[in-house]
């Protein structure tokens, strides 16, 4: 505890004498972290283009603006939760720290649940309304209901990481979700050749599974970090949830609209051709999107709310 105290202190130090480089360790993981699923996308689109066809990126294409307004909740969420663990870990009051990261697990799983809930008894209206053919349903049922079902790896791969980030972890998480990113390409045109366009699928949550086990080990079994996360004695405190969704909504709402837009524009665009070509460069694109979510978390929450003294 010795050690960690010095620790706590030091990164405390840190982000009060230079707040600029307080901002960019909590904003740069989010950035990373987006990158990431980005290059998730990208190799599930390159293989899956290559090795089964356009009606098949197409279906990748119909899924896209789901999956998008997940990951605007998720990270939105997940800066809010980063925020929040920061300004306790400024005051010194472990306590709610941890317990904000206690909140934040269990807000990850009840997102997964609803999410498959959603996938599953919705799904053919999801991707009727954007005017998707009965194939191309089917083809996309394939892969949205295993990556619904997979959400909780996706969803709390991404909080773990908001939770490290909150106390001043940063290349660690970095790195794991570096790994899982490497993992998936290994795997993806294994899968898809026996499994198709599904294959694309489960490599994403294999290798996000992996990447969310190995944060579980490190902050649950290893407790190497300065948080400590106990969900045996886990309590409900409505303060700590109201300011994670009020520091993190704004992010996400900013994705959420631009989904509605994506869903909009595959609707309009009506062929599953031109969804598959539109989809295609908007996920070259998305690599890009990070630096405006960046200055999306600058707008939504200022250095000056990042630690409270």
């Amino acid at each position: 505890m010795v050690i960690d105290n010095k620790r706590k202190e030091s990164r405390l130090q840190e982000f009060i004498e230079d707040p600029i480089k307080a901002l960019w360790k909590l904003s740069m993981p989010m950035m990373i972290g987006m990158s990431v699923q980005a290059i998730y996308m990208l190799a599930d689109t390159a293989f899956v283009g290559r090795m089964v066809g356009g009606t098949a990126l197409a279906s990748l294409g119909y899924v896209l603006p789901y999956l998008f307004i997940l990951m605007g909740i998720t990270f939105g969420l997940g800066s809010g939760a980063t925020t929040v663990i920061a300004q306790f870990i400024g005051g010194g009051d472990k306590k709610n720290a941890d317990n904000t990261a206690e909140h934040t697990i269990m807000l990850g799983i009840g997102i997964s649940i609803f999410i498959t809930f959603i996938a599953i008894y919705y799904g053919n209206i999801l991707l009727g309304i954007q005017g998707a053919d009965n194939n191309t349903t089917l083809m996309s049922l394939d892969y949205f209901y295993i990556m619904a079902g997979g959400s909780l790896f996706m969803v709390l791969s991404v909080f773990f990481r908001s939770i490290l980030s909150g106390e001043g972890e940063i290349m660690f998480p970095v790195k794991v979700m570096g790994a899982g990113v490497v993992l998936n390409i290994i795997l993806d045109p294994l899968l898809i050749y026996y499994y198709q366009i599904a294959g694309a699928a489960i490599a994403t949550i294999i290798s996000q599974a992996l990447v969310t086990l190995i944060f579980i080990y490190f902050l649950l079994f290893r407790q190497q970090s300065y948080i400590t996360i106990n969900l045996r004695k886990f309590t409900y405190n409505f303060e700590i949830m109201k300011d994670i969704f009020r520091l993190g909504l704004p992010a996400s709402l900013s994705m959420i609209i631009m989904s509605m837009g994506v869903l909009l524009f595959n609707r309009i665009l009506g062929s599953s051709q031109a969804v598959a070509a539109y989809q295609t460069a908007g996920r070259i694109e998305h690599f890009v999107f990070p630096t405006h979510y960046f200055n999306c978390h600058i707008s939504c929450n200022p250095c000056g709310n990042v630690l409270r003294s």
